[in-house]
């Protein structure tokens, strides 16, 4: 029982080393093509930027009558409310959600639906708390700065998770009664 306990062990190293060592890979590559090649590019960050301007300009139109885009800031009654930048636009959770499903084993179609889902995903909840934020600095400051740092940090960041788990998980035809 010793010999297979080792064995398995050795096993789960040599997949754990894999994993991390292509995790890396991905890193690195990634990070290289970001700032060698999209960045300079803006793409596609200025995309990104603008799909969350727009979606969070159109959530709040429906709770206030006036409001308006002006450059990369939402003015709710002609008061400047948030301002979306490029590094606010969700890139970097995209890509680290991405990283990680493109790292595990599964079919393509699989891998496809939970990576479409995935950034969906993100950039509604993205929608969301930009919209969320942009009342909070009109109301609360403090509260905003607050949310803005801690709570929609946790909140995005506990889906991403989520999503991981569900994504580990195998789907139930494949699961063993």
């Amino acid at each position: 029982m010793n010999v297979q306990t080792t064995n398995l062990s050795g096993k789960q190293g040599r997949r754990a080393s894999r994993f991390l060592t292509r995790a890396l890979l991905l890193f690195v590559g990634w990070q290289a093509l970001y700032h060698l090649v999209l960045q300079p590019w803006g793409q596609p960050d200025a995309l990104l930027t603008r799909t969350v301007l727009a979606g969070t300009l159109r959530l709040l139109q429906l709770f206030f009558a006036d409001v308006t885009l002006q450059g990369n800031s939402i003015l709710i009654n002609h008061l400047p409310s948030v301002s979306v930048a490029d590094a606010c636009n969700g890139l970097e959770l995209i890509a680290l959600y991405l990283g990680f499903i493109l790292l595990l084993p599964s079919d393509g179609k699989r891998m496809a639906g939970f990576a479409a889902l995935g950034i969906s995903v993100i950039i509604l909840l993205n929608i969301i708390r930009c919209s969320a934020l942009a009342v909070l600095y009109q109301h609360d400051i403090s509260t905003a700065h607050f949310a803005h740092k801690y709570l929609f940090t946790l909140i995005v960041y506990a889906f991403v998770f989520y999503g991981w788990m569900r994504y580990t998980k195998k789907p139930v035809h494949e699961q063993q009664l």
